[in-house]
C-alpha cells in the first residue's frame, strides 16, 4: 500500500477523475503506516511518541492502519471556498476551532485524508483472508473519491499479495458500541493530561511508563480517526464505530501484541441476533452504505458472522468478496 504513490497506475492522480483540479489544490496524497506517520510527524504530536518511534516497530501483529496523507509543503489546510468565507467572517473562537478540524499547523492529523484499519486471517477465517475493519474518508477533506480510490487500493493490493475473500460489517449506530464520547470531557482530560505532562518531563527523575504512553497515543490517535469519521443524517451527527474500538487496534500495534483477539459469543435470540430486530434496523439505516460495498462485488454472507466469527458479537450486516 505504502508504494502505491510510486506506481502510476495505482496512484491517486491516475485514479482521480480531475486530475487538473487535483493538482492545482496542491495536495500530495500517499499511503503511510500508523507507525510511518508517528515516525514522520512525532515532532508535532508529542505525547512521548518518540519513545514509541525509537525502539523496533516492524508491525507484528495481524492488524495494519494505513492512512492517507497530504504530504505537500505548499498545503496548509482542507477548507474548501465557501469553508474559508465562513473562517475569514467569524470570531476568535470559532476560528480556533475550525484550525482544530481543518488547520495542518493547529493539528497534524488534519493532514490524514483518509484511512483503512485491515485484519489478517481474522476470527476463524483462514490465512487467505482480509478484514476491512474500517475503511472512512475525513468529513473535512475537499478532495473528491477518497473512499472509492482506498477501497479499489485494498482490493488491488489484496489479490496482489494472494487473499482469496475480503471481508467486512456494515457498521451504524443504530447498535449499541458500549461507549459514550463527549466533546467537554474530552477537552477536560486533555487539559489534565498536558498538565500532567508538563510535570513529570520536568522531573530528573522521570520513569519512562512504556505501557502508560502507548495507551495515551493510542487513545488520542483514536479520538481523532473517529472525530474524522463524523457524518449526518438530517443535521444529526452520528458515527459508525466507536474510538474505543479503534483505541484498542491501535494500542495492540503501537505495543506489537501479538495475541489473537477473543473469539465472540454471536448473539443467537430473534432480537438482537444477525437477522433480528437491530440487525434490520441497522441495514435499513445503512441502506446507502451497503448498496455502495455492493457496487465493488461485496455480496452478504450471514456465516461471515455466525461461523468465522469475523468481528464482534453485535449483528452488523456482514459481506464478503470472492477475490479468486
Amino acid at each position: 500500500m505504502e508504494e502505491a504513490q510510486k506506481d502510476h497506475n495505482t496512484s491517486f492522480g491516475k485514479f482521480t477523475k480531475d486530475y487538473r483540479k487535483y493538482r492545482e489544490q496542491g495536495f500530495c496524497l500517499t499511503y503511510m503506516t500508523i507507525n510511518s506517520f508517528l515516525e514522520e510527524y512525532q515532532g508535532f504530536i508529542g505525547y512521548g511518541c518518540e519513545y514509541l518511534t525509537t525502539i523496533d516497530k516492524k508491525n507484528k501483529t495481524n492488524y495494519e492502519v494505513y492512512l492517507l496523507v497530504d504530504i505537500s509543503e505548499s498545503v496548509k489546510h482542507t477548507m474548501n471556498s465557501d469553508m474559508k468565507k465562513k473562517y475569514r467572517k467569524c470570531g476568535k473562537e470559532r476560528r480556533m476551532r475550525l484550525d482544530q478540524k481543518y488547520d495542518y499547523d493547529a493539528n497534524i492529523f488534519n493532514r490524514i485524508h483518509g484511512f483503512i484499519i485491515v485484519q489478517h486471517s481474522p476470527g476463524l477465517a483462514g490465512d487467505k483472508t482480509l478484514a476491512i475493519n474500517v475503511i472512512c474518508s475525513s468529513n473535512y477533506t475537499p478532495v473528491k473519491g477518497i473512499g472509492s480510490y482506498m477501497m479499489k487500493s485494498i482490493i488491488h493490493f489484496a489479490k496482489l499479495v494472494g487473499y482469496k475473500d475480503i471481508v467486512l460489517e456494515v457498521g451504524s449506530d443504530a447498535i449499541e458500541h458500549y461507549e459514550e464520547e463527549s466533546d467537554s470531557e474530552d477537552e477536560e482530560s486533555e487539559e489534565e493530561y498536558d498538565e500532567e505532562s508538563e510535570e513529570d518531563y520536568e522531573s530528573e527523575d522521570y520513569d519512562v511508563d512504556l505501557e502508560q504512553i502507548t495507551f495515551d497515543v493510542s487513545d488520542m490517535i483514536a479520538d481523532e480517526l473517529w472525530k474524522k469519521s463524523v457524518r449526518h443524517r438530517n443535521t444529526i451527527p452520528y458515527y459508525s464505530f466507536g474510538s474505543v474500538y479503534v483505541c484498542s487496534i491501535l494500542e495492540a500495534i503501537l505495543a506489537n501484541n501479538t495475541n489473537k483477539d477473543p473469539l465472540p459469543d454471536i448473539i443467537r435470540n430473534e432480537e438482537y441476533g444477525y437477522g433480528g430486530y437491530y440487525y434490520h434496523k441497522a441495514k435499513r439505516l445503512s441502506k446507502p452504505l451497503i448498496q455502495y460495498y455492493e457496487s465493488f462485488g461485496f455480496k452478504e454472507d450471514p456465516s461471515v458472522h455466525k461461523t468465522l466469527k469475523c468481528f464482534s458479537e453485535l449483528p452488523f450486516p456482514s459481506f464478503r468478496l470472492q477475490l479468486q
